[in-house]
């Protein structure tokens, strides 16, 4: 895993701090529950319920981003499309 905030957190490749680069990615089709999620790439959320279509999801805050918007410990609904896969829980 990277420790730059620029560099995909599973190979190390450049993408400008989105979390896992594309190529790393799982698919939104095959998230569940427990899977970590980022929103911004300084933060990350835990799935803590996916809708059957993948659709929307509920996230509990556990690593709360530079921009405070959402607390550490809070849940947030909210389209799975904003997220981007970040590991297995």
């Amino acid at each position: 895993m990277s420790d730059f905030p620029n560099e995909c957190q599973q190979c190390g490749r450049p993408n400008g701090g989105k979390g896992v680069c594309w190529e790393c990615a799982v698919p939104v089709e095959q998230w569940r529950v427990g899977d970590i999620v980022t929103r911004y790439g300084d933060d990350e959320h835990e799935i803590i319920s996916i809708t059957d279509d993948h659709y929307l999801l509920d996230v509990k805050c556990i690593v709360p981003p530079g921009s405070g918007w959402i607390a550490e410990g809070e849940v947030e609904g909210n389209l799975a499309r904003r997220y981007s896969f970040v590991r297995r829980g």
